[in-house]
């Protein structure tokens, strides 16, 4: 049986930093290293990110696979036995990889309708506030307008501003924690309806929504 290997897992365990280290290129910034690549006297030429490389002198660059293939020679397919060797990764049948490779795709099908769903209630929350908005400026227009004069009109008034005002907190508590929550908070308010009021009102008595770093956002309620 023929042996394959996952590039996405290998990509994933071997990142273009970790070979540049491996190299001890000198990395200036979080994105920026000198080329050892090609001659030259300038310096920081090469920019990267974790899964991509390209040097602005002499304008190589690609996926890791590639630099690898430019720091020690060789084919892709050395490239990606040289890498996999590195990670500790193993070849497998097609099947096996091509099992994975479903896994991955139903996994990236669930994040994507998650990530849809996610940005569908955002924009109703963020609509919502603005009604709310609207009507809660429209009611405290009459309210000054009728005065105290017209006691079922301005009790009337007064009734919709609560209201308003009520659910404009509410849609913005809302969509803060699906901006800047934490993923699982978020995930769990997107799949669980039910749980939502709760989450929502938590966001309301704190008047904060932390995400997954700890890093706090201040909500004005």
């Amino acid at each position: 049986m023929a042996a394959h290997f996952d590039l996405d897992n290998i990509r994933r365990r071997c990142s273009v930093p970790d070979l540049l280290r491996d190299q001890n290129w000198r990395i200036r910034s979080r994105n920026r290293a000198d080329c050892q690549l090609c001659k030259g006297n300038s310096v920081g030429t090469v920019s990267f990110s974790e899964w991509t490389w390209h040097c602005h002198r002499c304008k190589a660059g690609g996926d890791v696979f590639t630099l690898s293939m430019a720091l020690y020679g060789g084919s892709f397919p050395d490239a990606v036995r040289r890498l996999a060797a590195r990670a500790g990764i193993s070849p497998c049948g097609r099947l096996e990889l091509e099992a994975a490779n479903r896994r991955r795709a139903r996994v990236a099908e669930k994040a994507e309708d998650l990530a849809s769903r996610e940005h569908e209630l955002r924009v109703e929350f963020r609509e919502t506030s603005f009604t709310m908005l609207t009507i809660a400026g429209q009611m405290r227009e009459r309210l000054n307008s009728c005065g105290a004069a017209n006691s079922e009109e301005y009790a009337t008034c007064g009734q919709v501003l609560s209201m308003a005002l009520d659910e404009l907190r509410e849609a913005t508590a809302a969509y803060a924690l699906l901006s800047f929550g934490g993923g699982a908070q978020r995930a769990d308010f997107i799949q669980h309806p039910e749980s939502r009021d709760r989450a929502i009102a938590a966001v309301i008595a704190s008047g904060i929504v932390r995400d997954d770093q700890g890093h706090l956002t201040e909500v004005s309620l």
